[in-house]
């Protein structure tokens, strides 16, 4: 099975009161690359270190749902420096156009 991850990647934060967003500007997802044709067994790299790190989540959605739906993929307490954050058995979704998102609590 393929499918395509659709649009541009999703990052959120859950800050803490005061914190600042800017300061955690490297957190992200450095590959799959918006636009690419995954199948099979996909690596998702990236960063989810901070200061503060609690804990962090990689979830995707269909690109066409508009009820905003996020199926969780894999959550750790571990942070993750420029490595990776989950294997991803793409063969277990159906085909079609996705959004990832790395949701890291601080």
């Amino acid at each position: 099975m393929r499918w395509l991850l659709a649009g541009f990647l999703a990052l959120a934060l859950i800050l803490p009161p005061r914190a600042s967003a800017h300061s955690y500007a490297a957190i992200r997802i450095t590959a799959p690359a918006s636009g690419d044709v995954l199948q099979g067994l996909v690596h998702i790299t990236g960063t989810s270190a901070a200061d503060g790190f609690f804990a962090s989540e990689l979830s995707f959605a269909h690109a066409s749902d508009s009820t905003s739906t996020w199926f969780l993929i894999y959550q750790t307490d571990s942070p993750v420096t420029d490595g990776l954050l989950a294997a991803w058995d793409t063969s277990l979704v159906t085909d079609g156009d996705y959004h990832l998102r790395l949701r890291v609590t601080l």
